[in-house]
């Protein structure tokens, strides 16, 4: 569970007013730990409202898109070529990640590290739903690495390839059955 909040977090990121300029669009890899669980894959970010993420954990392929434009979020079970789409509500978000999202969260630049050889400014935040670490790339402005403030949950983000990305990685594909969500099911919006 603290994988899921800390990516929630991640990809609420670029739907908040941050100290720091990401770029409007880019790919990269990640890797989460929570101390005990490791999961990895690839994040890509269309536009600020624009996400996906490809996880792979137990011999698994997760595909998670954020659609913020259309507030669906859309879970794709590669697998089973499904899909299964529900209404993006950052109420029900996970603890931790409205950090990013809360008007009255605090951003502090608290210095200046290298992280994975990469020279970051450092920053601790805190929102009413949780607080942590980011180390931002000096020069990109990008993620290189976030932990949430007991350091136990922890995502490292490397590759970064900044330009447009495919509007198709946004989409669920055309040959997949969709199915309504949880949200949709017990009335949620």
């Amino acid at each position: 569970m603290r994988i899921l909040a800390l990516l929630a977090f991640v990809l609420a990121l670029h739907a908040a007013e941050l100290p720091f300029k990401p770029p409007v669009a880019y790919a990269c890899d990640i890797a989460f730990t929570d101390g005990k669980q490791k999961m990895a894959g690839r994040m890509f970010v269309g536009a600020a409202d624009r996400q996906r993420m490809e996880i792979k954990a137990d011999g698994e392929s997760m595909v998670m898109i954020m659609r913020q434009d259309q507030k669906k979020m859309h879970m794709l079970m590669v697998s089973e070529k499904m899909a299964m789409s529900m209404p993006l509500n950052p109420k029900q978000a996970p603890v931790g990640s409205q950090a990013t999202n809360d008007p009255n969260a605090t951003w502090n630049k608290t210095g200046s590290e290298t992280v994975n050889g990469v020279a970051c400014d450092r920053y601790e935040f805190s929102s009413k739903d949780g607080k942590g670490v980011a180390w931002i790339d000096a020069k990109q402005g990008v993620m290189v690495r976030a932990k949430d403030a007991d350091g136990k949950g922890q995502a490292d983000f490397t590759n970064y390839q900044i330009g447009a990305q495919k509007a198709e990685l946004f989409e669920v594909p055309k040959d997949y059955q969709v199915m309504p969500g949880m949200g949709g099911m017990m009335g949620g919006q």
